[in-house]
């Protein structure tokens, strides 16, 4: 797996914290309830990635089956990247923070071929009062806001009570990135 740091071994887990995210945790353990309960004692025929993508698209609003089903049918990379960001102190002393942050996902066919899609999803962007790489730490953390990012190119604007010294997109690491390390911008 030499020189793809974006294969993660754990994307099971990734992704159902993602769906938590998007739909809610108790929809998501409704839906393994479900499951379950329509399997157990059952030896054959064993219970799928379909029957479980099935349960999830009974529990969610229609809004979330697409990026469900990106999840459980297609291999897809994302690439998001915090390009550069700047504070203004307001008038009322909170600070408007502005960001500009690249959103790609990209769509592999499974033979090597990779396609760009449409990002368009809500994506978690935290604020720390420390802007070393490790700073990640909810001793640091200002605040989080989860924001839809429609475009490749987006800028966002977040208001804060305090300035931070560094942002991170995706902090709960629910899309697998590409490169991470693009992640963070200090200011």
């Amino acid at each position: 797996v030499a020189g793809q740091q974006y294969i993660y071994y754990n994307k099971g887990a990734m992704v159902m914290m993602a769906i938590g995210d998007l739909i809610g945790d108790d929809k998501v353990n409704g839906a393994l309830a479900s499951l379950l309960n329509k399997f157990k004692y059952q030896s054959n025929p064993y219970p799928t990635t379909r029957d479980l993508k099935a349960e999830l698209f009974a529990v969610a609003p229609e809004s979330a089956h697409d990026f469900i089903r990106q999840q459980f049918e297609e291999i897809n990379i994302y690439d998001l990247h915090a390009k550069s960001a700047e504070v203004v102190e307001l008038d009322n002393g909170e600070f408007e923070v502005r960001l500009d942050i690249s959103a790609i996902r990209i769509k592999n066919d499974g033979q090597g071929v990779e396609t760009e899609m449409d990002f368009a999803s809500d994506v978690a962007i935290a604020l720390y009062r420390e802007a070393d790489d490790n700073a990640d730490t909810l001793d640091s953390l200002i605040q989080t806001t989860t924001l839809h990012l429609g475009e490749k190119d987006n800028q966002v604007v977040i208001v804060s009570k305090e300035k931070p010294a560094s942002i991170l997109v995706d902090p709960n690491y629910r899309y697998i990135d590409r490169d991470r390390k693009n992640n963070r911008v200090k200011l």
